[in-house]
């Protein structure tokens, strides 16, 4: 008897036992999660309950019997306590209700306890199965049997709230499976509850067995419910098989031994045909000419039998001997990116034709725009210098100066490619007056307005200052492509310019409303006005020629200058332009009533500027100039001849090689393009000459202004680079340095 008692004590406290393991372990392989929480306190209770029992059908007549039924039956109560949470906590059952029922079930069963746990109402017998108790019935069993009941059939409550709350099937699977709880535990107390308590008979452990056997239940149920979600341990399934690109998986052998779905239409091949098959035969590697036109560093693989492209991203796998198991290869389409591909270099290489050509045409339109332009302005500069000219023809010189000072600036910025690409001029500030400058635009302005009924009508603020520092040369461009827009699209009436200022913080904000009574334009047409080559469509019945360039330099010249340009028109009515931009001052001398009103009305003295800088004579220095322009030839003629030095003139390459060969000179300015022999190639004849050509310093002397186009020429052994039209203090510089 005693052996049969220790085998069945043995048994219920291995079933405790085992079940804590089992909550543990899983308490720590899912690292704490609400499942492996709630089922390691379900397994804690079970081993609290079967290690009670086991205990006491060990103590034989012993008084400890009495305290370890105690233990069981305080695991009974937290055992329903943590099946009902985990339930609750899954059906998102409300947890006020639960907590509410929790406190009142633990009271009633604390009662209970206390009330069938004493010598009065348990006594205990000798057993096969141990020592265990006999009970009698009293107000504490009944209540033990109402918060066995009710327990139960709140499970039953909680369960029914879960299946009518959703809509998931696999949750109704669940459910069902739930439902097997409560028979189990009802079976169970049958036997240690309710028989010992109305037939006067030894308890059997039935609800020890089957809190065990209902809490494997659960563990099961928990283990189920978690498979429907995606975890750590089957995340590869779904990837596997959802994943939006081809895998192969190959054994150590290269060969293909599994593949998702994808794989199959990828290659359009059935299982059998990609089985047991290698990459050899399903890639290969393109032509050269074709991986000409791929990225740089990628490998892209052609598909055998189909037109697809693609790239392979392989992943090694080896086992605990370093030996190879499995390769998996992501295969990654590219056939639409190398057809993007092909079209991006296809369109590069005619982009960078095409920027070559327009960087030929610059430079040939540089140098044909310039050339004359070096003659317009150099021989302005030369007659205003000569004191033989008579002063009312040095007022018509003057404006021809300015224009073509204007001109230049102009065919600086639009010609000068990196500039325009750029979206930006850089601003080269000086000093300069602002009277003067707002004279210069009257001068060009009114010849422009020569055939027209037009007025041209300027209003200054008698505060401006009079001297400003800033870039005059793109004020200037800004104000003349504004006003002759409105020139343009103005057939009578007037153009009106009025400005003025405000000051700010060490310098000005220099305001102007350019106003006309010209055709206006529509709403659409003004909100694009200062778009590259766009014109309104009532500047198109004008037929003026422009290039729609002219508003959209402006602008983005205002803007470097810390300002802006608006407009307000309406068709019909004319149209105002408002522009801002902020310049520096040195002093704030105002220009005064008088010259505002001499500015009005075109009587304002127009001094001549003064070189700021000191002619030296070079007297016996000789320098031979090279160009195929006689007018050029003569401008540098003029040009040199404050200096007093023997100047020689040719016009060709060839003899200036023959002139270099002949005599020394101390210094020669060489023109750029030139027909039979250019600069460059008449540089290199001359230094292959030897001597003191050798070191001879050869300026360049040329009207390609693009970009780049200094350095090319210095890198050919250039000394020095001076643009045309040629700048008088940068000729000065250059005579000071080699002379």
């Amino acid at each position: 008897m005693y052996a049969s008692a220790a085998i069945v004590s043995l048994i219920l406290f291995g079933m405790g036992t085992g079940a804590l393991i089992l909550g543990i372990s899983r308490f720590r392989i899912s690292d704490a999660s609400f499942v492996a929480r709630r089922m390691f306190y379900i397994f804690a209770c079970v081993f609290i309950w079967d290690a009670g029992y086991a205990w006491m059908g060990l103590c034989y007549d012993s008084p400890l019997a009495y305290f370890a039924r105690g233990i069981a039956l305080v695991g009974i109560i937290l055992y329903m306590i943590a099946v009902l949470e985990y339930v609750g906590e899954l059906s998102h059952y409300p947890r006020i209700s639960r907590y509410s029922y929790y406190v009142v079930y633990c009271i009633a069963s604390i009662i209970s306890l206390i009330k069938i746990t004493g010598k009065e109402t348990v006594t205990f017998r000798m057993t096969p199965w141990g020592y265990w108790f006999v009970s009698k019935l009293n107000w504490g069993r009944y209540i033990q049997f109402g918060c066995i009941l009710v327990s139960i059939l709140f499970y039953f409550v909680i369960l029914s709230y879960w299946k009518h709350s959703t809509m998931l099937g696999r949750e109704h699977m669940i459910i069902k499976r739930f439902m097997l709880f409560a028979p189990i535990m009802f079976f169970g107390y049958i036997f240690d509850t309710l028989l010992p308590s109305m037939y006067n008979m030894p308890a059997i452990p039935g609800s020890a067995v089957a809190a065990f056997i209902s809490a494997m239940l659960l563990y099961g149920i928990s283990r189920r419910y978690k498979a429907f979600g995606i975890n750590e341990n089957n995340i590869s399934q779904y990837v596997f098989r959802d994943v939006s690109v081809p895998v192969l998986v190959m054994d150590a052998n290269g060969r293909i031994v599994l593949w998702n779905k994808i794989a199959n239409k990828y290659f359009g091949r059935t299982d059998e045909e990609l089985r047991d098959h290698t990459e050899d035969e399903l890639f290969s590697l393109p032509d050269e000419d074709e991986l000409i036109e791929e990225i740089e560093g990628e490998e892209v693989y052609v598909v055998q039998d189909r037109d697809e492209y693609c790239r392979l991203t392989r992943t090694e796998y080896y086992d605990d001997f370093n030996d190879l198991m499995y390769r998996i290869c992501f295969v990654q389409d590219v056939t639409d990116m190398r057809i993007a591909m092909r079209e991006m270099c296809e369109s590069i290489r005619t982009a960078e034709e095409a920027s070559a050509a327009k960087s030929v045409f610059l430079a040939n339109m540089s140098h044909e725009i310039r050339t004359p332009l070096n003659a317009i302005i150099g021989i302005s500069e030369i007659l205003l210098a000569d004191p033989d000219t008579r002063d009312n023809s040095k007022q018509q010189i003057r404006h021809i100066l300015e224009a073509g000072d204007s001109l230049l600036g102009i065919v600086n910025d639009v010609l000068d490619i990196s500039k325009i690409e750029s979206g930006h001029s850089d601003m080269v500030e000086n000093e300069y007056s602002l009277p003067d400058m707002l004279h210069a635009i009257g001068g060009i302005i009114r010849v422009k307005m020569v055939n027209t009924p037009l007025q041209y009508i300027v209003d200054a603020d008698p505060d401006l200052p009079k001297m400003m520092v800033g870039d005059e040369m793109r004020i200037r461009q800004m104000y003349l492509n504004i006003l002759t827009n409105s020139i343009d699209f103005t057939e009578k009436g007037y153009i009106h310019l009025k400005i003025w200022g405000e000051r700010e913080y060490s310098g000005i904000r220099v305001y102007t409303d350019i106003s006309d009574t010209g055709f206006g334009m529509h709403e659409d047409d003004a909100y694009h006005i200062f778009d590259a080559f766009s014109q309104s469509d009532a500047h198109r019945k004008r037929n003026s020629g422009g290039a729609g360039l002219g508003l959209n330099i402006s602008l983005k010249l205002a803007q470097a200058m810390s300002g802006n340009i608006t407009v307000d028109t309406s068709y019909g009515h004319g149209t105002t332009f408002h522009v801002s931009y902020f310049q520096r001052l040195k002093n704030d001398e105002p220009i005064g009533e008088e010259i505002a009103k001499a500015i009005r009305s075109d009587n304002y003295e127009f001094k001549d500027k003064q070189d700021d800088f000191e002619i030296r004579k070079h007297t016996g220095k000789k320098v031979m100039v090279v160009d195929d322009s006689k007018v050029n030839l003569m401008v540098a003629k003029g040009l040199l001849a404050p200096y007093d030095m023997e100047v020689t003139l040719v016009s060709g390459g060839r003899e200036a090689v023959e002139k270099a060969a002949g005599q020394r000179f101390d210094m020669i300015l060489m023109d750029h393009m030139m027909p039979e022999m250019d600069g460059v190639e008449t540089l290199r004849a001359i230094r292959d000459l030897g001597g003191y050509n050798l070191t001879v310093p050869i300026i360049a002397l040329t009207a390609n202004a693009i970009d780049g186009n200094r350095e090319m020429l210095l890198a050919e052994g250039m000394q020095d680079f001076i643009k045309k039209p040629i700048d008088k203090k940068l000729l000065n510089d250059i005579i000071d340095k080699y002379c």
